[in-house]
């Protein structure tokens, strides 16, 4: 009998010294959790919960919130999950390294904006005392709300930077790869670097813009990258893309390197360079307000394939071809109203400068045109410049692309509707619109 309660007097003080320990455990990670909640909130994030805590006795520690809510305090984004469970480390720096677990349910989106996604994390760690806050081996974005359906996915994620202060808030973030899908085209970028900052603003929305209250940016870099689209395909090598929306209105601008269209012809292509951007009003008022458009593609050539699969006896020139364009013009901002959201209507398209270089002819055009309220045609003039048109349409002949009868017609058209240039062998035209009509160095052609 005495051994019987020796033995069970030590077995009660061995469970008693388990539920100590584990309570001891239970509460230093309760502890953690509530300090890495708080240094969130610091940072300006909002974390609320319908319950968390601790949770596995006897066998083993698992922290679970039911409710998570985590929301930006401008309303920027917001993450809901029904469910969240965690696992705790220690970080490299001895900070708490959060292993977060995101069951099925859990949805990004942006208050009031009627745009939402379901979020699908593997390997997501949160640490606010690292370097890179978060880090996740994949993170996927699958729109479930709102126009279009854009998809994203994400590998090898660190967020490397964040800052959340009271008038500015800033977040950059380094990728392996990113994939972006939408409308049936495909985006496949590689080592991507993205940062986005917001300044001034209660919220991120069109009137907060247009009353000029703060300015956000956004930035993206990629290492290489391919494009897919009902229309074609291609590859490409450096690309960079910026976007600021400010009072002003907003500017996006866009480059890549060594791009390669998929070609429907023998052998390959290749672009040096291309580079574009425009810029939109945002603010309406009394007068309009200014756009533009601009593009340059520099450097199209195609290898030997190509070239002996067109051109076998090298009759056309193999010069680089080239392409530059600037447009600008008036355009009024309308709207947004009754639920619609606001459109551009342009009133004015000037042609500041097009140039097209290919086969060794040269074409340049400047005009301006204007549109009317309830007309469906433009109004105003084009003028055009070509050189070395004739050479190039004797060489096309040479290469067999156009027979004679073409070649007879093109020249025809040249000699009705343009005049010999200042420089042997331009010609030069001015296409008019007037009421529907269009005329052609003062002939009318339609």
């Amino acid at each position: 009998m005495r051994r019987w309660a020796i033995g069970a007097a030590a077995l009660a003080l061995l469970a008693a010294g388990g539920v100590a320990a584990w309570t001891v455990g239970a509460n230093r990670i309760d502890a953690a959790i509530e300090r890495e909640i708080a240094a969130l909130a610091a940072s300006g994030l909002r974390v609320e919960t319908a319950t968390r805590g601790t949770t596995g006795f006897p066998f083993l520690w698992r922290y679970e919130a039911e409710g998570l809510s985590v929301a930006d305090p401008a309303g920027l984004w917001r993450l809901d999950a029904p469910r969240a469970r965690a696992e705790i480390a220690q970080g490299a720096t001895g900070g708490a390294l959060v292993r977060l677990t995101l069951p099925e349910g859990a949805a990004l989106g942006v208050p009031g904006q009627g745009v939402s996604f379901a979020v699908d994390a593997e390997g997501l760690e949160v640490a606010p005392a690292e370097a890179a806050p978060l880090r996740a081996a994949r993170l996927a974005l699958t729109q479930t709300e709102g126009p279009g359906d854009l998809s994203a996915t994400l590998r090898d994620v660190a967020l490397r930077a964040a800052r959340a202060d009271p008038g500015a808030r800033a977040a950059a973030l380094d990728a392996a790869s990113l994939v972006l899908s939408r409308d049936g085209a495909t985006a496949r970028l590689e080592e991507v670097s993205a940062a986005a900052e917001a300044s001034g603003l209660a919220a991120p929305s069109l009137a907060a813009f247009q009353a000029a209250h703060g300015a956000a940016s956004v930035s993206v870099t990629a290492r290489r990258g391919q494009a897919e689209t009902p229309e074609g395909a291609a590859t490409f090598g450096p690309a960079r893309m910026a976007l600021r929306i400010d009072a002003d209105g907003a500017a996006l601008e866009a480059a890549a390197e060594d791009v390669a269209p998929r070609l429907g012809v023998a052998g390959a292509a290749r672009i040096r360079s291309v580079e574009g951007g425009m810029r939109l009003p945002l603010r309406p008022g009394p007068e309009p307000g200014r756009y533009g458009m601009w593009l340059r593609a520099d450097g199209a050539e195609g290898d030997a394939a190509f070239w002996e699969a067109l051109d076998p006896d090298g009759a056309l020139d193999r010069s680089a071809a080239t392409l530059q364009t600037v447009i600008s013009g008036d355009a009024d901002l309308i709207g947004p109203a009754a639920g619609r959201p606001p459109r551009l209507t342009v009133s004015t398209v000037e042609i500041e400068r097009f140039r097209a270089e290919a086969l060794g002819a040269q074409i340049d055009a400047t005009g301006l045109l204007r549109i009317r309220p309830g007309s469906e045609t433009p109004d105003g003039e084009i003028a055009l410049r070509l050189e070395g048109w004739e050479a190039a349409l004797d060489d096309l002949g040479a290469a067999g692309l156009i027979g004679p009868d073409q070649m007879d017609f093109a020249r025809a058209m040249a000699e009705t509707y343009a005049r010999p240039g200042a420089e042997p062998g331009a010609l030069d035209s001015v296409i008019a619109l007037r009421d529907g009509a269009v005329f052609a160095n003062g002939v009318r052609v339609r």
